[in-house]
């Protein structure tokens, strides 16, 4: 696992690799903690794949920090959520575009449309893709340069 730290100028640190064995909550609360135990501190902002147990070590490691989904894992899971190809791909094209814009009202909008396309293969993909959003657009309460 590689943990990679941004400064408030955008500029990026490798401030921990380590190998883990098992992708637990102990585990990801170990990972963590060593970089904090090194002087990593002020976090604000923890971007990361959706996986309950890093999730949730990342809130107790850094209290007051957000949390954003990798949006790389949400397009990957969206592909996945929608059955027909031709769905999904629209969808998945959607979030690549949204995820391009610059202004927060264009993302939030664009993101809003993108829950709608795999609305035609049933409620669960689209509801999913809703659950999402938060999570999602986290990044839209932070400068531009972080969102790289």
């Amino acid at each position: 696992m590689t943990a990679v730290a941004t400064d408030l100028d955008a500029g990026r640190e490798v401030v921990d690799i380590e190998v883990i064995d098992t992708e637990s909550h102990a585990s990801w609360r170990g990972f963590l903690s060593s970089p904090r135990s090194r002087g990593v501190a002020d976090v604000r902002l923890v971007v990361s794949d959706a996986h309950e147990g890093l999730v949730r070590a990342a809130g107790e490691v850094f209290p007051g920090s957000s949390w954003r989904r990798r949006i790389a894992h949400l397009e990957r899971s969206m592909a996945e959520w929608c059955r027909r190809r031709r769905v999904g791909g629209a969808a998945v094209a959607a979030l690549k575009a949204v995820f391009g814009e610059k202004g927060p009202a264009l993302v939030r909008t664009g993101y809003a449309r993108a829950v709608e396309l795999p609305a035609a293969e049933g409620p669960a993909a689209a509801d999913r893709l809703e659950t999402a959003a938060p999570f999602a657009l986290t990044h839209l309460d932070f400068p531009r340069e972080h969102s790289k």
